[in-house]
């Protein structure tokens, strides 16, 4: 799978940092498309962007402590790892 994202973006600075990512599917609908615009405009941290979100976040189901947080909202999510080989 690629993942396409620009380098300076909270997705990407996240994914290389910790090594692990949640691609999380929404249902197509105005509520969560809205909210999902607003956590992809550049210039807040991922704190500030999460800090009035209306996502239920919980933790992943992968192995390791250092887990990614899933949307409890996602009809589908894939918890994945960078390999940077």
């Amino acid at each position: 799978m690629i993942l396409e994202c620009r380098n300076s973006s909270n997705a990407a600075q996240n994914l290389l940092k910790r090594g692990k990512c949640a691609l999380n599917f929404l249902e197509d609908n105005y509520k969560e498309f809205k909210e999902t615009v607003k956590l992809g405009f550049p210039g807040q941290t991922s704190k500030e962007k999460m800090k009035n979100c209306h996502f239920k976040l919980e933790k992943g189901t992968a192995l390791g402590e250092d887990r990614p947080l899933i949307l409890s909202d996602a009809y589908q999510v894939f918890e994945c790892t960078w390999d940077n080989h």
